[in-house]
Formats: structure tokens, C-alpha cells, sequence
């Protein structure tokens, strides 16, 4: 059914930008927040750079935001850099019941991010109200940059699967990208958050290497026995990418992984790639996954039904989503209902 949405954004936020901006690296090196924003919330190349690089800017530390300790190897914080991030909306839709709706609060968010020592920093914020609900912790990492004293950067805790491609809470649309989220029958992976460590190389070409190992469970609570696994498995994205020039850039991707739920087994594959084009003030962003799994609804192998039958599973082989950021197409081979997070 095609319908009209009308859609006003009252954002008020002591963080004057998105996810992962806030007013502290604003205050710290004395910089309008459009150095790394324009138009907000996308991230120019100088923002994509300074967070990569641990939201630090190299020899540019003001000494007067930490205290002196007589340790070198710390880096202590006068000011918890503290943010809140506050959205509601007014919707109107011709011929749904109800037509109005006042969604205020929709978001309420404190997020906090800096430095706690050389090359290492922390980003988390917690989700007090998400669409009515306490959504708890979603991002929370440490980053490490430079290891070793060369390009190769670590991450650690819960990410979104997807940043690598397009940050995910820099959409400028009401609705998620499905891309990231859907997941066919039974599976718990997608490309949006789950827990793990990521590995970041840069070679002098300009390209970069990347590879995740993941939980595949996203973000859920522990179970009894406390672990977050909900199976002895990890799963492996990898993406390598490559900055053409100032306005184009491109990347192959790869998710691979295995999962088990009631004593069955389901491995699946997600192949794709993305595309990024600067047009003047307009940012086209390109992507298209291919996925495969193998028993996506977990079923056990089905019974002979002679001496000369063949076991079989339920399979899925789609491509998930292409086109343009901001919108999806799905088609499925199976009867497995999609799920979207």
C-alpha cells in the first residue's frame, strides 16, 4: 500500500552531532563540529579519519584536558566527556489508523568517548529509551591504533558488523536499512551488532584490509552459565576496501560463519559489495549482499523415504538486499519467514 509519511525531527542534543560525535572533541581542540560533519550527520573525510584513528588527532593532544600523573603511558581525563542525545517526532499518515502519532521520547541516549592513553580509546552509550523501551548497552568498545607502530588498529566489544561498510547509526532515514538487519527462519546473524574483535590494516596503496571474528549471537544477555556464545562456533567477516580517489570509493565483503540451535546446524555465507560516491553536497552510497544458508530454519535431516532416497534439508539462497543506501529488495527460495531486528 503506498502511503505518505510526514515526518518532523526535533533533535536536541548536547551532543551537537550523531552517533559517535559528541561536543567534548568539539571543546577539546577547539574546532566547529562541521570540521568533521557536513552536512550532519555524515562524516566527511576528515571525521572518517579521526575516528579510524581513535578519535585522536595525531600531535594535536591538548595538554591541558589531561592531568599530569608522572605515568607517560596514561593518559587521565580532567572530565568524564559525558553527551545526550535526545529525538522525538510528530508523524502524520493519511489513511492509517491513526493518522497522528506523537512520538515523543522516540530516542534518549548518554554517550562518552575519549582517551586512556596513547593510541587507546573508548566509545560506549546506553539506550535509555528506545521506542518506549530501555534498550541497555549497544555500542561499547576500546580501540587500539597503531599497534606495534604500524597501520594496524584493533577493536574489541560490541560494534555493529556493518561500520566498515556504512555506520549504520548515521542513516538519515525514519526506517533501518534492511540490509543490515534481516535474518532469513531461525538465524541470529546479521551485519548489525554483535560482539567480537576486529583487525584493521592500511597499506600505502590506500587500501584496507579488514577481518572481524565474531560471537554471531548479536548483543543478547548471557545465558545462565553466563556466556554470550550460544554455540562453539565463531564467525568471520572480512572486507577489503579501496579509496579511488577524493570522490569514489569501493569494497568486496565476506561473511562466513556456522551456527547450532537444538543439535542442528546451519553454515551460511554472505558475499557482496559496496560503493561510495561524493557528488557536491549529495553522498551515493551503493551496496548489494548475496546470502546463503544452508538450514536456515534449523530442521533435522529428513527420513529416507525408500532405500534409494536422499536425505534433504530446507536451504536459502537470496540475494538479501541491493540498490542504493536507504533502501532494499528481498526475494527467498523459502519458506522460512525473514526476520528483521
Amino acid at each position: 500500500m503506498t502511503r505518505s509519511t510526514l515526518l518532523i525531527l526535533v533533535a536536541l542534543l548536547l551532543c551537537a552531532q550523531h552517533a559517535r560525535a559528541i561536543p567534548a572533541f568539539a571543546r577539546k581542540y577547539d574546532m566547529s563540529c562541521n570540521v568533521c560533519h557536513a552536512p550532519v550527520p555524515s562524516l566527511k573525510p576528515f571525521g572518517n579519519e579521526f575516528a579510524a584513528n581513535g578519535y585522536q588527532l595525531q600531535d594535536q593532544e591538548p595538554p591541558r584536558f589531561t592531568r599530569v600523573t608522572g605515568d607517560d603511558h596514561l593518559l587521565l581525563m580532567r572530565e568524564l566527556p559525558l553527551a545526550i542525545r535526545f529525538d522525538g517526532y510528530a508523524r502524520y499518515q493519511p489513511g492509517n489508523m491513526p493518522e497522528t502519532d506523537m512520538q515523543w521520547v522516540y530516542i534518549l541516549k548518554i554517550l562518552s568517548s575519549g582517551q586512556i592513553a596513547r593510541d587507546v580509546s573508548y566509545f560506549l552509550y546506553f539506550l535509555f529509551n528506545e521506542r518506549g523501551e530501555v534498550a541497555g548497552v549497544e555500542d561499547a568498545f576500546l580501540a587500539f591504533n597503531n599497534i606495534g607502530g604500524i597501520p594496524l588498529d584493533a577493536t574489541i566489544g560490541q560494534y555493529q558488523v556493518a561500520d566498515p561498510i556504512f555506520k549504520r547509526e548515521l542513516r538519515p532515514t525514519f526506517d533501518d536499512y534492511a540490509i543490515y538487519t534481516i535474518r532469513p527462519g531461525k538465524t541470529k546473524a546479521d551485519l548489525a551488532y554483535d560482539r567480537g574483535l576486529m583487525l584493521s590494516y592500511s597499506l600505502p596503496t590506500g587500501t584496507d584490509l579488514l577481518l572481524s571474528v565474531l560471537n554471531g549471537d548479536g548483543i543478547r544477555a548471557a545465558d545462565a552459565s553466563r556466556n554470550f556464545d550460544s554455540d562453539p562456533y565463531k564467525n568471520f567477516f572480512f572486507r577489503v576496501g579501496q579509496q579511488m580517489d577524493s570522490t569514489i570509493a569501493c569494497g568486496v565483503l565476506g561473511y562466513v560463519g556456522k551456527e547450532r540451535d537444538a543439535d542442528q546446524i546451519n553454515d551460511f555465507t554472505m558475499l557482496g559489495a559496496d560503493a561510495k560516491v561524493a557528488l557536491g553536497p549529495f553522498d551515493l552510497g551503493l551496496q548489494y549482499v548475496y546470502r546463503n544458508d544452508k538450514n536456515p530454519s534449523f530442521l533435522p535431516p529428513e527420513r529416507p523415504r525408500s532405500s534409494r532416497g536422499a536425505a534433504s534439508r530446507s536451504s536459502s539462497s537470496r540475494p538479501i538486499a541491493t540498490g542504493a543506501t536507504g533502501s532494499s529488495r528481498c526475494s527467498t527460495t523459502t519458506s522460512a519467514p525473514m526476520r528483521r531486528s
